[in-house]
Formats: structure tokens, sequence, C-alpha cells
């Protein structure tokens, strides 16, 4: 896993408050974000963030990080081919 990759899953630990379970890194950023919203709902029971809530803020987070627009931040991105992530 790449800096950039391993920097992005735990800034999405940090920015939801959750650990995310798995040794193999998201290739997808629908892999991330089906993580990121198992990991609220199991570790967070009580959170009121909607899977929309949760995408959209992750969609936000990942083109800041990145620095690609936000359009290009889709589920089906691929980290490394679409979005240039190391």
């Amino acid at each position: 896993m790449g800096l950039d990759l391993v920097e992005i899953v735990l800034e999405a630990e940090d920015e939801f408050n959750v650990n995310i379970d798995g040794r193999d890194p998201p290739l997808l950023v629908g892999d991330l974000l089906d993580a990121v919203i198992a990991s609220v709902r199991s570790q967070s029971p009580d959170s009121q963030l909607s899977d929309e809530d949760i995408w959209r803020r992750l969609q936000r987070m990942i083109s800041e990080q990145l620095g690609v627009p936000i359009q290009q931040v889709t589920p089906s991105a691929n980290f490394v081919t679409d979005l240039g992530c190391t």
C-alpha cells in the first residue's frame, strides 16, 4: 500500500472516528466507502450519519487529499489508475 493510500485510510478513520478492519488496501473508492460505512455502523450504532453523508464527506476528503476534481472521485474510481494515488 502506497503512502498516499495509507494517509487516506488513516484520515478516513480520523474523520469518522472508526478503525477500519482489513489488511488489504482498498483498490476502488467504493471499497473504502463500504469499509467506512460498515465501521461506522458497527462501531457507532447511534451515529446519525446517513450513507449519503458518509459518501459526501469521504468524497470531499479524497478529492482534497489527492488534489483531484471531486467529480473524479466516484465509487468505481481506482485509487491508483484513476486518481493517481501511490
